[in-house]
């Protein structure tokens, strides 16, 4: 994904490059990966990387792809925008599943969103909150 007015120097691993503001570049590149014919999509969604009022330029991606769709959502918005709403709606119809990565994201897809639970997987995010374990110290501890 390029920034708009902007390149970036990606390795040769990166096969195609996504202008942000050139909607047909979202086409194209569905394209290329459909003729890659990989088995699953991942895409790693944040409100505001992607093109168009409330990224909906990504949409014409994903309706342009042949594998299925499994979409990480990094932010979920308590409070979501109309566009936003839309988008949300629109990528979660063509994603074969929603990551979000806390208990909390799925409840808000679901309440505020009315997304089918089922459809949504926790992948918790960083270390969990568990309970200090203080080691005695001695000293073979440093050996």
């Amino acid at each position: 994904m390029n920034d708009p007015e902007q390149r970036h120097a990606y390795p040769s691993t990166v096969g195609y490059e996504i202008s942000q503001n050139d909607p047909d570049t979202y086409r194209a590149a569905a394209a290329h990966i459909n003729a890659l014919n990989p088995d699953v999509v991942s895409i790693q969604h944040e409100f505001g990387i992607f093109g168009g009022p409330a990224g909906e330029y990504l949409l014409r991606f994903t309706e342009s792809l042949r594998a299925p769709v499994v979409t990480t959502l990094h932010t979920v918005v308590t409070t979501p925008t109309e566009e936003q709403h839309r988008v949300m709606q629109a990528l979660a119809g063509r994603s074969s599943r929603l990551v979000v990565m806390t208990a909390m994201g799925r409840e808000i897809l679901t309440g505020v969103s009315g997304l089918p639970a089922e459809k949504i997987v926790v992948i918790p995010h960083g270390i969990p909150d568990l309970p200090s374990r203080i080691l005695p110290f001695t000293s073979t501890a440093l050996v």
